[in-house]
């Protein structure tokens, strides 16, 4: 990585630390709220209430479960300190409108709904919450002994929608874009094909970063100016975190980040420097040898703990994702035909089952996991070593 890419990146990190303290309010313990929102998924009901998840803030208040998906409403109230943090105690709750996204929202959550029973119907847990998970995006999906497993072997990161089931979504669109003539139009499909499996999933940080990625990539790509992966990495990042300063604190989006860019820095690296021959199994190593450089502190600072299995984890179980998010997807399509949905339908199983099967023998073995939390100091040394480290690296890197 050159000396310039590096100043630039850290004058970028500090007009994105400006902007984020100057419009992120400072809510204190007491004090009053009033603010507006769309509600995105169901309130919840717990303890006799209902809770609704806003900005990383639950709001709670025995009036919202009256509301649909789709409704903005009004919402005043009192913060307090919750067990997921910041709470707002709503002492009024209003109806304000019901705008016409919102009204698409609503459609298109129903049809997921029924999409989802589908599934439960023919596949068996957790193969079925896997399913729903890497692909649609579905939370919770998974039981909680296979959840904890998943944590215990590092590939916990699968059983959600994240910028890989993007690239795999974006990867499926290109020979369409290819018989059509027109720049405009191609990017109008991009868009509108991204953006409206972001709506199916959840506008999540990663999937945001992602779309904006593929997006620019695409940009690049039909106007013949194409960059390279990591400055689009860079750009889009830049973009998202001035847009939406909030992300900057937001943990999913700094691993699916650093997953990123660990991929695009050190992937090359570690393969001129390390030759393996792992029959056939390399680039999977590489891979997830490159994120984990950059993500296990991150996992470490906010969890307290780093798989000793993640790597054999990632590297024997991942590479099932990809083949079925692309026939899981296909199986929605054909969902009520059933001579061939039966046929996918065991071939997905066939291959979750797998991955199952992996983590669950991973994740039994003793010492798995340790615990282990890197401070905020020991943090920052890192990434500071990690940077000028990658200054003075001269392996080859296609990126760099």
């Amino acid at each position: 990585m050159k000396f310039n890419n590096l100043l630039a990146i850290v004058l970028a990190a500090g007009l994105i630390f400006i902007r984020y303290k100057f419009t992120i309010p400072v809510l204190n313990v007491g004090d009053g709220v009033q603010f507006a929102t769309l509600i995105t998924e169901v309130p919840k009901e717990k303890y006799g209430k209902c809770q609704l998840v806003f900005n990383k803030m639950v709001v709670t208040s025995s009036g919202l479960c009256k509301y649909r998906v789709g409704d903005e409403i009004l919402i005043k109230g009192v913060v307090s300190k919750g067990d997921r943090g910041i709470e707002i105690k709503a002492d009024d709750v209003s109806y304000n409108k019901t705008p016409w996204y919102g009204t698409v929202l609503r459609e298109i959550l129903q049809a997921r709904g029924l999409v989802e029973a589908k599934v439960k119907e023919k596949l068996p847990e957790p193969e079925a919450g896997l399913l729903l998970g890497i692909t649609l995006g579905v939370k919770n999906a998974l039981p909680r002994d296979f959840y904890d497993k998943l944590v215990k072997t590092g590939t916990i990161h699968v059983a959600v929608v994240s910028g890989y089931n993007i690239s795999l979504i974006l990867s499926a669109l290109l020979p369409v874009f290819g018989v059509i003539k027109k720049r405009v139009v191609r990017l109008i499909i991009l868009s509108v094909s991204l953006l409206l499996y972001a709506t199916v999933v959840g506008f999540n940080p990663p999937v945001i970063r992602a779309m904006v990625m593929g997006i620019i990539s695409f940009i690049g790509l039909v106007t013949g100016r194409q960059r390279e992966a990591l400055r689009v990495l860079l750009i889009s990042c830049f973009f998202i975190l001035f847009a939406i300063p909030s992300y900057l604190t937001d943990i999913s989006f700094q691993l699916s980040f650093g997953a990123s860019f660990g991929m695009l820095v050190f992937y090359n690296k570690f393969k001129n420097l390390l030759r393996l021959d792992l029959l056939g199994l390399e680039d999977g190593f590489y891979g997830s040898l490159s994120s984990q450089v950059v993500v296990l502190p991150l996992i470490s600072f906010y969890f307290g703990r780093v798989s000793l299995v993640s790597l054999i984890s990632n590297l024997l179980s991942l590479w099932v994702i990809a083949p079925a998010t692309i026939l899981g997807f296909a199986l929605f399509v054909l969902m009520y035909v059933p001579l061939v949905s039966n046929i996918m339908t065991f071939i997905v199983y066939i291959l979750l089952n797998y991955f199952v099967l992996i983590n669950n023998f991973l994740a039994d073995i003793s010492y798995s996991k340790i615990e282990v939390k890197i401070g905020l100091i020991g943090l920052g040394v890192y990434y500071i070593l990690l940077l000028g480290g990658l200054t003075m690296w001269k392996g080859e890197n296609t990126n760099d």
